[in-house]
């Protein structure tokens, strides 16, 4: 019996930084989750969170939040209104997708949505 499995903790992204290891090869797919179960029985969500808001890639060489914040918005991570700190977060979802410099509208329509 195969069902569905899906799972939104940070330990599940932290087991996938390494792009190289799963672009176009889903073999690698299983061994993800086994080391996202590993990860999670050693360390809290709260530092897998915080391991991947410091090596995520938010485009453009910024591969923490706090160089994003910089690039993206001029100030430090500390300083952010609401709207830029969820728009860093929209990013983690998809940076390409969420880019603040190329898709302004989409950001605009996704907080909307949220209604934060």
């Amino acid at each position: 019996m195969k069902t569905s499995y899906v799972r939104r903790c940070p330990c599940l992204e932290v087991a996938s930084i390494n792009h190289n290891l799963y672009q176009g090869d889903n073999r690698f797919l299983g061994n993800r989750y086994i080391l996202s179960l590993k990860l999670e029985k050693k360390v809290s969500q709260e530092e897998c969170l915080g391991f991947l808001v410091r090596h995520y890639d938010f485009l453009y060489g910024n591969t923490d939040i706090s160089k994003a914040a910089k690039f993206y918005f001029n100030k430090d991570f500390e300083n952010l209104e609401k709207d830029e700190f969820a728009t860093l977060a929209l990013m983690l979802e998809n940076s390409s997708l969420y880019n603040p410099k190329r898709r302004p509208e989409l950001i605009a329509k996704r907080l909307d949505k949220l209604n934060y």
